[in-house]
């Protein structure tokens, strides 16, 4: 696997989902390292299935929901990838009811809700590939 590459689609999903999150209203000033650490992980987790499933053919997420034909892979990743959006996005309801609660302060919950939803992606992705085994990153190659 290409390690420029890699490195590349991983700072550039870190930096697109920093940006996502001052749009959606995360503290600009204040929780700077909070705000950071969400899109580090945020970036690591929408990186790795598209890694897993599609090698670095795709530099950005665009990229992948840009294509309406895709592999059966790319939909595994695509997948697993609005999971995690949509995980991130969905932890946001629990922020505004109590902020004297420790697990309500940004963003542990958006964190722990984007982790949940995607390891159901993951859940989900391979129980697709009991069915497609052929979709295996190097089943084609000899067992040792």
């Amino acid at each position: 696997m290409d390690c420029k590459r890699t490195a590349e689609m991983i700072i550039t999903h870190t930096a697109s989902a920093y940006i996502a999150a001052l749009l959606f209203g995360a503290p600009i000033f204040s929780l700077v390292n909070e705000t950071l650490t969400f899109s580090v992980i945020l970036g690591v987790l929408c990186s790795l299935p598209l890694l897993w499933f599609c090698g670095t053919k795709y530099l950005h997420i665009i990229d992948l929901f840009a294509t309406s034909k895709n592999q059966k892979p790319e939909r595994l990743a695509k997948c697993i990838v609005s999971l995690t959006i949509f995980g991130a996005w969905i932890g946001s309801i629990v922020i505004p009811l109590d902020w004297e609660v420790w697990w309500q302060a940004w963003p542990i919950s958006n964190c722990i809700s984007m982790l949940t939803f995607s390891v159901i992606g993951w859940i989900c992705s391979f129980t697709l590939f009991k069915q497609w085994p052929s979709l295996l990153p190097f089943s084609n190659r000899q067992r040792l």
